[in-house]
């Protein structure tokens, strides 16, 4: 399970600012690939953020996924512009 915790910055002046840092996971195991390979079969379109997001994954573990699924096959890289990539059936 992905780890939240807030952090706080103090400035000299003003106010206190706080920030979630989230700890996701950079392995997956085998609950979790069934899990996405079954969120794959049931959608269309995807992105490596929303696969991230979705199942608490690091996003480049989400990007490495959706490669491998390209490279065999089932799916496509429809758009690619720096770091946004979409994936689609």
């Amino acid at each position: 399970m992905a780890e939240s915790r807030v952090r706080k910055v103090k400035k000299k002046y003003g106010k206190v600012w706080e920030h979630t840092v989230i700890e996701r996971v950079a392995v997956m195991d085998k609950d979790k690939a069934k899990e996405i390979e079954k969120y794959i079969d049931s959608n269309d379109v995807f992105t490596p953020q929303e696969l991230s997001k979705k199942h608490e994954v690091r996003v480049s573990l989400a990007r490495r996924i959706l490669e491998k699924y390209a490279e065999d096959g089932a799916l496509q890289l429809k758009y690619k512009n720096g770091s946004n990539e979409i994936y689609s059936k």
